[in-house]
This record gives C-alpha cells, sequence and structure tokens, in this order.
C-alpha cells in the first residue's frame, strides 16, 4: 500500500531533476510508492512556485508538470482552516491542515518551523531523506 504524504513544496521542487540513482519523490510517485495528498491550497502553491523565473519554465512545461502531478496525487477537497497545527509560520498552515484532515502517512518537509513540531502531531514530519526507510518499513 502507498504511503499517503503530504510534500513541502520547497522539497518537491527540489526534487524536479531526479538524480542519477533515482529515488526521487517524483520517482517514487511514478513508482505508485506515494501518493501526495493536495489540497486547492496546496496546488496553488506549487503553481506560483513553478511559475518563478528563476526555473526558467515555459507556461506549457509547468502545465505539463502539474498535469503530472495532479494525475498522480490524491486531491482532498474543503480543508478546513485548521490554524496550523501550532505551526510558527502561517505559509505552511495549509500543509499542516491538509495533514491534519486528510489523515496522512507522513508530512515531507525540510523546514525546520514543521521540523519542530515532530512528535507534537499525529502524524511523523520527517526529511526527503528519511522517506526510503519509510517506504522499507511500511513495505
Amino acid at each position: 500500500m502507498p504511503l499517503r504524504i503530504v510534500i513541502d513544496t520547497s522539497v518537491f521542487l527540489s526534487q524536479m531533476n531526479p538524480a542519477p540513482t533515482g529515488g526521487s519523490l517524483w520517482d517514487e510517485m511514478r513508482a505508485g510508492r506515494i501518493v501526495p495528498l493536495i489540497s486547492a491550497a496546496t496546488l496553488a502553491e506549487f503553481q506560483r512556485k513553478l511559475a518563478d523565473p528563476r526555473f526558467n519554465l515555459s507556461s506549457d512545461r509547468i502545465a505539463v508538470i502539474i498535469a503530472e502531478y495532479v494525475s498522480r496525487a490524491e486531491a482532498v477537497a474543503d480543508v478546513p482552516e485548521l490554524g496550523g497545527g501550532g505551526c510558527r509560520d502561517r505559509k505552511d498552515w495549509p500543509f499542516v491542515d491538509l495533514a491534519f484532515y486528510a489523515g496522512c502517512d507522513a508530512l515531507v518537509s525540510n523546514d525546520h518551523d514543521l521540523l519542530d513540531k515532530n512528535g507534537e502531531w499525529t502524524f511523523p514530519v520527517v526529511r526527503a531523506s528519511e522517506l526510503p526507510a519509510m517506504l522499507r518499513d511500511s513495505g
């Protein structure tokens, strides 16, 4: 059974160019080992960040990336604003609210505002580098 996870946008974006050894979140998603959970708010942030000029992506390429992401994700509708579970950074709240509401297996982030809350919530907060071990343990 695949892991249902909420992925912080910056983590997903950092792995858009897969490593030669594979194992990126994109690879795991394509293989069906993880299912990213998305909400309207988290998808909007992903789209907004993809449009950042630093990525130098055309609107057509952005559309292809979003289409693949959405086709492999589980969309969660009507996620209530729960206040981010006490997270300091309001920009992280949509991800935390989605994680709580959807009952995810993990929230994947490199953000210390989120990592500092690990152990306080009903789901673990893990770095992308910890995901392979989670996948082995769940398999």
